[in-house]
């Protein structure tokens, strides 16, 4: 949901809490993770710091591999085994 709502534009901790009802502790640990995988970047303004997608293509880009996910397995259901489901 935050890279969803990132690919809109940047946004604050605050911005995000607002739109996603999460508690700020919530938000800033998920941010926290994005930064470190490098799907987010962080910009300071102020005292405050704005956060966008790393890669503004990253919205496309798990769309076509979740398409191609489902081609290739025909679900949507994950499976740990990587087996697809059989009717």
């Amino acid at each position: 949901m935050i890279l969803q709502r990132l690919a809109g534009g940047e946004a604050r901790v605050v911005d995000l809490t607002t739109a996603m009802g999460m508690a700020q502790s919530s938000v800033s640990a998920h941010l926290a993770v994005l930064r470190e995988c490098g799907l987010v970047v962080a910009r300071p303004e102020a005292r405050q710091m704005f956060y966008s997608l790393a890669h503004p293509d990253l919205p496309d880009l798990l769309t076509s591999s979740a398409e191609k996910i489902l081609e290739t397995t025909g679900s949507a259901e994950f499976r740990p085994d990587g087996e697809p489901d059989t009717p």
